[in-house]
């Protein structure tokens, strides 16, 4: 039964993450918890190895679907979110030694949620918002570090983060933001999936869960990357601020729950 839900929360979530440059981490991070079935460090491990799996898989039909970057955003983003993807994930493992991983689950909760609802207002303001070009490469990398931080800290993969970000700081469509989001999800989660990998021997008992939580990324990060070339940026836009609302409601839910439990 654990791996028929996992399996269908993956799908789900790398499609809809592929399309809306979100990921799916940030579905993911929260689905798993509302299930309940594994503790805060295993979701984060599961949650790695479905958003990095998406992301390589869309990057490469993205690329051959003809889609264009600047180079000089993606590397300043990419080398930001590498190193700030190493901090947050030994900000999270420390926590979780420290603090037990019931209190991380509710501090990562209220974060996001405190997150979300700062997206959600940006998203539905961003007309009456002056947004900007950055182009300073030391800012660029200082923007990826944060968000690699916070994303692999969270386990979300840092879509809602990226995406915002892309919007405000280099004043993109939601398609074009979507694009590199995935981009930069790869690159933050990039150090999180080698320390996986490399102890790999920790996971046995779950190498078929997470085998299938790969198997089913591939198809969704597929899927979700050919239906997004489709779409116009004004529905890929709803689309995200549809998917930000009901994240919010979840997270909500998950910090009642971790409060009252």
């Amino acid at each position: 039964m654990q791996l028929i839900i996992y399996s269908i929360i993956v799908l789900c979530a790398t499609m809809i993450g592929a399309i809306t440059g979100l990921g799916g981490g940030i579905i993911i991070k929260p689905a798993f918890d509302v299930v309940g079935m594994d503790t805060t460090s295993m979701i984060s491990v599961y949650s790695t190895v479905a958003v990095f799996t998406m992301c390589l898989v869309s990057i490469y039909k993205r690329s051959k679907l003809g889609f264009q970057v600047d180079k000089h955003i993606v590397f300043g983003l990419a080398f930001g979110s590498i190193i700030g993807g190493k901090i947050g994930d030994i900000v999270f493992l420390q926590a979780v030694e420290m603090m037990g991983n019931q209190f991380v689950s509710i501090t990562q909760s209220i974060i996001l949620f405190v997150l979300l609802g700062g997206i959600i207002l940006f998203t539905l303001n961003k007309e009456k918002i002056q947004t900007l070009t950055v182009s300073n490469l030391i800012a660029i990398i200082t923007i990826g570090l944060c968000v690699g931080i916070i994303s692999v800290y969270l386990g979300i993969g840092g879509g809602p983060l990226n995406i915002a970000l892309m919007v405000y700081f280099f004043s993109m469509k939601a398609k074009e933001a979507a694009a590199y989001s995935i981009v930069m999800i790869f690159f933050a989660q990039m150090m999180k999936m080698t320390t996986v990998i490399y102890e790999f021997e920790n996971y046995q008992s779950v190498s078929f869960i997470i085998l299938a939580i790969a198997i089913f990324a591939v198809l969704g990060g597929w899927i979700g990357t050919k239906i997004q070339a489709r779409l116009t940026h004004e529905t890929v836009e709803r689309l995200y601020l549809g998917l930000m609302m009901v994240l919010l409601i979840m997270t909500a839910f998950n910090v009642f729950k971790f409060i009252v439990i």
